[in-house]
C-alpha cells in the first residue's frame, strides 16, 4: 500500500495462479520440476545447499523468464485464501473471498528440495512470520475511479477503496486514517489515547463533525472531487434507491438502482475489530465521514434482511464506498508559514479543512490564514463566484 502511495503505481501481492505461471516460464516454459531446471541445485538455495542461511538473490540460474529465486532461498506469500483446486479447467483463477488461511509457495532454505518445486503449496494465517517467508510484488495496471449517476445529489464510486471490481471488498480503515492496516483497535487508532474515553481529534473541544480532506480516505487516496460519502448521502441512498438482495461473481450483496434506473453492487466484506476481520460475505459496513458520539461515527449497516443506520467505534476497520461531487470546486491556498491554520467561512458556518476545502461552484467564500505561532490572523479575503479549482499561494 505504501509503496503504491509513494509511486502511484498499483504493485500487488500475485494470486497463487500468478506465481505459478512466472514460476514455471510462462509461455517460454520447459515444462521444469523446479523454477528454471530439473536440477534443484542450479537454482535453488535449499537445506542441503544453503549452510543455513538466506541468500543474495540471483546468485542461482535463473528461470525461463529471466526470473531468480522462484525455487529455494525462501517462500513466497501469494494474494489467494486457500482452496481447494477446481477439477474444471480455468482462465487466469483467484482464490475464494475468504478464508482462513493464505497460500505462500516456493520452498526455503532450511526445507528439503521437495518444497522447492513449482508446484508445492503451503498455508499459513496472514500475520505469520519467519525467516525464509517473503514476498515478490507484481506490477498490475492501474484501474482508475469510476462513478455512476444514480440520479441523487452525488455519483457513486462502481468499487470499494482499495478494489478494482464492483464485488471485490477493498482495503479497510479505521474512521478517519486514510491507510489500511494489520490490526484494528483502541490502541493503534490514530485519533485516541488507546481508549475510547479521550479522542485527540473530532471531539467536543474541536467541534468537528465531518472529517477534513486530509482526514478522508477517500479523497486522499482517490483525489479530486473523490471523497468519502455523509450520513446524510447514504441516507438518501438508502430512501431513494431500491436495494436488490443478489450474488454476483460468487459474492453476496446489494444491487442499488437508483431513481433514473443506473445502478451499483454493494459486496458485505465484513469488518475488522480486535478479533481480526468478521461477517464476510455476511455483513456489509460502509463508513460515513459524519462522526456520532465521543468515540463514534456512523456507517450504514447491511445483511441479508436489514439496511440501516448504524453507528460503531471509530477503529473498527470498516470498507469505503466513495462519492464523486461534480457540483463542488476545490480551493487550496499554500500559506508560508507551512504550520499556518487556514480558515473557510462560506454558506452561513466556519469550516476549517486544511489548506484545502470543496465548495459549491458559484460559492463566494471568505477564506482567513491564521499564522498558529503567532496566534492572530494574518490575512483574510471573499473569493467571489468560484466556478472552477483554484489556488492560491500566500
Amino acid at each position: 500500500y505504501k509503496l503504491n502511495q509513494m509511486t502511484g503505481l498499483s504493485f500487488d501481492l500475485p494470486t497463487e495462479a500468478e506465481w505459478q505461471l512466472a514460476a514455471r516460464g510462462g509461455n517460454r516454459s520447459k515444462g521444469y520440476l523446479y523454477a528454471g531446471s530439473d536440477n534443484v541445485r542450479d537454482v535453488a538455495w535449499y537445506s542441503s545447499n544453503s549452510g543455513g542461511v538466506t541468500h543474495t538473490v540471483a546468485t542461482k540460474q535463473p528461470n525461463e523468464l529471466g526470473i531468480y529465486d522462484m525455487s529455494g532461498n525462501v517462500f513466497e506469500w501469494c494474494s489467494d485464501w486457500l482452496a481447494t483446486y477446481s477439477a474444471e479447467a480455468q482462465v487466469d483463477p483467484k482464490g475464494p473471498i475468504s478464508g482462513e488461511y493464505h497460500v505462500y509457495c516456493g520452498g526455503g532454505w532450511y526445507l528439503g528440495s521437495g518444497y522447492c518445486r513449482s508446484s508445492h503449496r503451503r498455508q499459513t494465517t496472514a500475520g505469520y512470520t519467519e525467516s525464509a517467508l517473503g514476498f515478490r510484488v507484481v506490477l498490475r495496471e492501474k484501474v482508475e475511479p469510476e462513478y455512476v449517476d444514480l440520479g441523487l445529489s452525488v455519483k457513486w464510486a462502481t468499487f470499494n477503496l482499495g478494489a478494482s471490481a464492483p464485488e471485490e471488498y477493498g482495503n479497510y480503515f479505521a474512521w478517519g486514517e486514510v491507510e489500511p492496516k494489520a490490526e484494528y483497535s483502541w490502541e493503534n487508532y490514530k485519533w485516541g489515547d488507546g481508549t475510547a474515553s479521550n479522542m485527540t481529534k473530532y471531539n467536543e473541544k474541536d467541534g468537528l463533525t465531518t472529517l477534513k480532506l486530509e482526514d478522508d480516505a477517500a479523497h486522499v487516496n482517490w483525489d479530486g472531487k473523490w471523497r468519502m460519502p455523509t450520513d446524510a448521502e447514504f441516507t438518501e441512498l438508502r430512501e431513494k434507491c431500491i436495494w436488490e438482495w443478489t450474488t454476483q461473481n460468487g459474492v453476496n450483496g446489494y444491487k442499488v438502482i437508483g431513481v433514473n434506473g443506473n445502478s451499483i453492487f454493494l459486496p458485505l466484506p465484513g469488518f475488522y475489530y480486535d478479533n481480526g476481520l468478521v461477517y464476510v460475505n455476511d455483513h456489509g459496513d460502509y463508513w460515513s465521514s459524519s462522526k456520532n458520539v465521543q468515540s463514534g461515527a456512523l456507517h450504514v449497516y447491511t445483511d441479508q434482511d436489514k439496511i440501516l443506520k448504524s453507528s460503531s467505534h471509530r477503529y473498527y476497520g470498516f470498507p469505503i464506498r466513495a462519492v464523486y461531487d461534480d457540483n463542488v470546486v476545490i480551493l487550496t491556498i499554500n500559506c508560508i508559514p507551512e504550520d499556518a491554520e487556514v480558515g473557510f467561512h462560506y454558506s452561513g458556518g466556519y469550516h476549517v479543512h486544511g489548506n484545502s476545502v470543496m465548495v459549491k461552484k458559484g460559492a463566494s467564500p471568505l477564506y482567513q490564514v491564521a499564522a498558529t505561532k503567532e496566534g492572530y490572523l494574518s490575512q483574510g479575503d471573499t473569493l467571489h463566484n468560484i466556478t472552477k479549482d483554484t489556488t492560491l499561494n500566500i
